[in-house]
């Protein structure tokens, strides 16, 4: 008897939070501006877009998904996908970076999803020896050759994170449309931090790989490229990622 009353109250708590969660999510789609309250700078007009149904605003169409993987990532990348059709399908393209000769593996994990790109990253020759950690960083660096010209923004996904609910404009900026990055202190990863006080000059006292996504503005990665290669005193940024992997932890 206890077993069933229990079972009645779980499944009555379930019902509510779909319904309050569902309601939260009608609320943030009809009532925010459609591009994030200006957040989301874009050249279409309000209303042009729609969602990959075809239907409703879309005010991150103009944020394209970016994923580093490997052959061995593949199976949970999967689920990485299926959380993104699920839980954003206004988006802009869905940008999948994997090793050369491993496209047909990525497709036959995901299977079809509109506007996917998948390109085969060609590790140039002066990395021919770098970490498996560099190289995964690598190509997010250059995300913005990838994206879409309409892109304003990149939304970095790990291939073993998951999005758990729906993404609306509130789960991205704040109220003055500035960037939502929640972060922790890492005192316990001492190397991290210094890879990171290397590559900027500056000190790393905040880790960010506890949440994601992780979105960031298309315009800034040239800058932060050139940061880099300017504070490593190297003579064009491959050759910073270079001396920056000899501190690889």
């Amino acid at each position: 008897m206890v077993s069933h009353a229990f079972g009645l109250t779980t499944l009555f708590v379930a019902i509510g939070v779909m319904v309050l969660t569902g309601l939260w999510y009608y609320e943030e789609q009809h009532t925010t501006s459609q591009t994030c309250k200006e957040s989301v700078r874009t050249s279409v007009a309000p209303g042009q877009y729609q969602t990959r149904s075809q239907h409703g605003s879309c005010p991150t169409k103009n944020i394209d998904v970016f994923i580093v993987t490997e052959k061995t990532s593949l199976a949970l990348v999967e689920w990485t996908v299926r959380s993104i059709e699920l839980f954003m399908p206004c988006r802009g393209d869905l940008h999948i970076v994997c090793e050369p000769g491993e496209t047909a593996m990525v497709l036959a994990f995901v299977g079809n999803v509109e506007d996917v790109k998948i390109h085969e990253m060609e590790r140039p020759k002066s990395l021919a020896t770098a970490s498996a950690y560099h190289m995964m960083q690598w190509p997010q660096f250059w995300a913005d050759k990838y994206v879409s010209p309409t892109a304003d923004y990149v939304m970095f996904m790990d291939s073993d994170s998951i999005l758990t609910l729906p993404v609306t404009c509130r789960a991205f900026f704040n109220p003055d449309g500035k960037i939502l990055l929640p972060a922790w202190r890492w005192d316990t990863l001492v190397r991290y931090s210094k890879i990171c006080q290397e590559a900027l000059g500056k000190d790393c006292f905040l880790g960010f790989m506890n949440y994601y996504p992780f979105l960031f503005p298309v315009r800034l990665l040239g800058p932060l490229r050139e940061h880099v290669v300017k504070n490593r005193k190297a003579s064009n940024f491959n050759n910073a990622i270079w001396t920056w992997d000899q501190l690889a932890p």
